[in-house]
């Protein structure tokens, strides 16, 4: 990847071969700007990836951390077969590949107050603005420091499969979306079926907010064994609850 633009870092490697050293010995397999690996630390085994983005000659930089768990994808094909696919369950994290939750840099706790070196700076939206004087060795270190001190720990103590679940009883569930989806389904993985039932009833409309759908969902719960005859279906409600701007991941809004 090259640029053109005035001062700009002009090879990718310079970048990402300092990353390299610090994550590919710790398990992971580079694809273009993804560090991905499995894991088997949690309750099931999940892929784990801290991904890199850049922008305008690597002048505005930023992270996220994000954890697929492919039982739960496995299970929510049971009962949408069309929008969870089986095949995609160990690909490489991306947008469509049925992320369970996404961090981003500025959702992991401290990241606001870490010092950086002169030239790098927090921007308002979370991400990093390098000066054009910043050279690509302090960049490449700055993010490889963040990837060990903010995404590593995330991956072992936040992204797991009870944070996930938990994330149902956390305010806001019930407007978050398809995304709801991961709570009910890590519940329903550890076996919690009173507590899979509560978030059934706190966001009926997970696994589609319209009539149809809903029922078909309320229908593959029962047969889990769930209790939710009390459960209706309700127009207004479903629009409420699948907002314009969620995302089929779960964030940092929910996943504390």
């Amino acid at each position: 990847m090259r640029t053109r633009r005035f001062n700009a870092i002009r090879r990718a490697d310079e970048v990402f071969e300092p990353i390299d050293a610090a994550l590919l010995p710790l398990g992971f397999t580079r694809t273009e700007n993804v560090y991905h690996r499995h894991a088997d630390h949690d309750v099931f085994p999940g892929v784990e990836a801290v991904t890199f983005g850049f922008a305008y000659g690597f002048r505005t930089c930023w992270m996220h951390t994000t954890v697929k768990i492919p039982a739960l994808i496995e299970l929510l094909a049971e009962v949408r077969p069309f929008a969870y696919d089986k095949t995609l369950a160990w690909r490489v994290p991306d947008h469509a590949s049925h992320v369970a939750c996404m961090l981003r840099l500025s959702e992991m706790a401290g990241t606001a107050d870490e010092p950086l070196p002169e030239g790098l700076h927090w921007r308002d939206d979370g991400r990093l603005q390098r000066s054009r004087g910043v050279s690509a060795a302090v960049l490449a270190d700055t993010l490889a420091a963040l990837a060990r001190r903010f995404a590593l720990p995330a991956l072992r103590e936040r992204l797991t499969l009870r944070r996930l679940a938990a994330a149902a009883d956390a305010p806001g569930y019930g407007q978050s979306g398809i995304a709801g989806a991961w709570p009910l389904a890590a519940k329903l993985a550890l076996g919690d079926l009173e507590g899979a039932a509560r978030a059934f009833r706190a966001h009926p409309y997970s696994l589609g907010s319209d009539r149809l759908r809903f029922m078909t969902a309320k229908a593959w719960l029962q047969g889990c064994g769930l209790a939710l005859d009390d459960v209706v279906w309700n127009a207004a409600a479903a629009e409420a609850a699948d907002p314009w701007e969620a995302r089929a991941w779960l964030t940092g809004e929910l996943v504390k």
